[in-house]
């Protein structure tokens, strides 16, 4: 079972998209290309375009499942991501917040050469976490990431009552 490197952020939304997820524009390029190559296999009729773009998007975008459990001390996040590797991911862990990107090659049926599919799932947490304690697994196509929770600290008058 693969551990995988788990990135800290300060504040939530201060990580910027790993490496391994591309920029925006990555994504939206592959898209256009795949929604091009339907347009394309319908004979380039007019009239399905936006089909055309919601498919591709599918294809290439990938938002999983994923369960989250809360205990006492801990959050867990799973989260089923076939066609991924364990060296694909990038976890970030914000104080509040999980963010879990992805990216990888693939050949799409029927097609030359190769075109990326990116995985992208956030989870706001109810409590802060130690990011600095964050650990992430994938085995057998499931990624499991474990964020204890902070220690409140106790007030002195609350605690004396």
């Amino acid at each position: 079972m693969p551990k995988l490197m788990v990135h800290q952020a300060e504040e939530s939304g201060t990580a910027t998209i790993s490496p391994s997820f591309g920029e925006a524009g990555e994504v939206m390029e592959a898209v256009r290309r795949r929604a091009y190559a339907l347009f394309e296999q319908r004979g380039s009729l007019p009239g399905g375009e936006l089909d055309d773009w919601l498919r591709a998007k599918g294809e290439i975008v990938f938002v999983p499942q994923a369960e989250v459990k809360e205990t006492a001390k801990s959050f867990s996040v799973k989260m089923a991501a076939p066609g991924f590797a364990a060296d694909d991911f990038d976890v970030i862990a914000s104080p509040q917040e999980l963010r879990v990107e992805a990216k990888t090659e693939r050949r799409p049926v029927a097609s030359e050469g190769y075109e990326p599919r990116f995985l992208c799932g956030r989870f706001d947490l109810k409590a802060p976490i130690r990011t600095e304690k964050v650990t992430a697994r994938f085995d057998e196509g499931v990624l499991t990431v474990q964020a204890p929770k902070k220690v409140q600290a106790v007030p002195a008058q609350a605690a004396a009552a």
